[in-house]
């Protein structure tokens, strides 16, 4: 029988619970005696509330309420300490909301979470033993940065504190072994279809809303179709845009900036690569909308210089070498530590 929180009983009887548990992994002796510890203090707990044996005198039973689900239970040990079937449950709760995910699916992505969960408690423990402290302005910090990103981080003070111990860790591990700028230039040579740029077009547009007019995008067409006979009388596209096109990108002067191909829908995007540099393009129809584009420069296919690639390259080659220091390090660690599973069907 699992470690378990129940939500209570409004009959005064407790079912059993429908789980089973089955110890995966041998583990030293302490974690035995603590699993042992655990199981008959529960085992107690649930002999303390069963109902007692009732009497010829005892008035007639009410009806028992529909049996209720495991809340919470102790799903692993790790050096002593719980993994909670809460805290892998949290991990994996969008996936309740696939409905493709078969259970057996489901039972995977369980686990694996279980497996992240272990490794993140291995790795703060020996954050700990390397007596990494965290000073609490950097917690500040990160709870100001969450909030100002729209997260309420306030109540998870200590979680936020063990992650910054642990990203910690990991920095010490990267600096064991730094990045050279001969690494940055090895990759930029292996790699050489990351760093290519594709053609770009420096794009103007104006919108001509169908809500601006009472016959809706009937209106909206003739005033399109009027703009394009004002630009190709030579008026500025600029000062049309100003007037006519809603928003930010309409005090630009109907600016798009550059763009690449895909970055509007179809009919828009294949019109927008077919001009040439200088040319407006006919009426373009939106759901709710029509649109007139002109394309004022090009830009062809190029390879970006490795100096303006040095910084995306070095910043994914750390990610790459912590991940790596970090995987050898809880190798490292699961070899020597206590870690006992405990098996439950997650839904």
């Amino acid at each position: 029988m699992p470690i378990a929180l129940t939500r209570p009983w409004a009959s005064g009887t407790i079912p059993p619970v429908r789980s089973s548990w089955t110890l995966v992994e041998c583990c030293p002796m302490k974690a035995r005696l603590l699993l042992l510890l655990a199981l008959t203090l529960g085992a107690w707990l649930f002999a303390a509330e069963a109902p007692k044996a009732a009497t010829k005198d005892a008035p007639k039973e009410a009806p028992k309420e529909p049996e209720g689900e495991l809340v919470n239970a102790i799903v692993a040990i790790v050096e002593n300490l719980p993994v909670t079937k809460m805290e892998v449950d949290a991990r994996v709760a969008h996936l309740e909301r696939d409905p493709k995910m078969t259970p057996e699916q489901y039972r995977a992505e369980w686990d694996k979470a279980r497996e992240a969960l272990i490794d993140e408690q291995l790795l703060l423990q020996e954050a700990k033993r390397q007596k990494i402290e965290i000073d609490p302005t950097e917690v500040n910090d990160e709870i100001k940065r969450l909030k100002d990103a729209g997260v309420d981080a306030e109540k998870n003070r200590d979680l936020l504190r063990d992650r910054l111990m642990v990203q910690q860790l990991l920095i010490r591990l990267q600096s064991a072994r730094a990045v050279t700028p001969e690494d940055v230039a090895a990759h930029y040579a292996k790699h050489p279809d990351d760093f290519v740029l594709p053609e770009r077009r420096h794009v103007l547009l104006i919108t001509v809303p169908a809500r601006d007019f009472d016959d809706g995008k009937a209106g909206a067409k003739r005033k399109a179709e009027e703009v394009l006979g004002r630009l190709k009388k030579g008026e500025e596209f600029a000062d049309i845009a100003k007037k006519l096109s809603p928003g930010a990108v309409g005090e630009k002067g109907g600016d798009q900036g550059w763009v690449k191909k895909g970055a509007f829908f179809k009919a828009l995007d294949d019109l927008v690569f077919h001009l040439n540099p200088g040319e407006v393009g006919e009426l373009v129809e939106a759901p709710d909308a029509y649109l007139v584009v002109k394309v004022i420069g090009v830009q062809p296919p190029s390879r970006q210089p490795l100096a303006e690639a040095r910084p995306a390259i070095l910043e994914r080659l750390q990610a790459e070498r912590r991940l790596e220091r970090s995987k050898e390090l809880v190798e490292r660690l699961r070899r020597t530590a206590s870690i006992v599973r405990i098996d439950l069907r997650p839904r």
